[in-house]
């Protein structure tokens, strides 16, 4: 008998873990205004990240688990982490668009929070 390992909310904090969507997501799933094929191809991205992260679990029992993890201070953690890198490149992206020069490390060090 095979032992399966067991999918935690470590698995998560992996590189091809909730930090793959943000990164590879937008890539995958281009919206083109067509409802079904879009969803279709949300729906195969996310078909897609579960398979890469845990190819033993189907889809559906691996965003319920997820959605449980997701109540612990760990996972809300890392949601919290990269919502602030999503923040971080949005800022900088409106910096670099009004034309300015942007200093990564300043950046970091001192964040000006833009609210336009």
């Amino acid at each position: 008998k095979k032992i399966r390992p067991k999918f935690t909310e470590n698995d998560l904090a992996k590189d091809n873990g909730l930090e793959w969507l943000p990164k590879h997501a937008p890539k995958r799933a281009k919206f083109q205004g067509r409802d079904i094929t879009d969803a279709r191809r949300l729906v195969d991205t996310y078909r897609a990240w579960a398979k890469q992260l845990f190819p033993s679990v189907p889809l559906d029992e691996l965003l319920q688990r997820t959605d449980k993890f997701g109540h612990k201070m760990f996972v809300r953690g890392l949601v919290e982490n990269l919502r602030d890198l999503q923040r971080r490149e949005v800022r900088l992206a409106k910096r670099r668009a009004r034309g300015e020069v942007v200093d990564e490390v300043e950046e970091e060090k001192n964040p000006i929070d833009d609210k336009k």
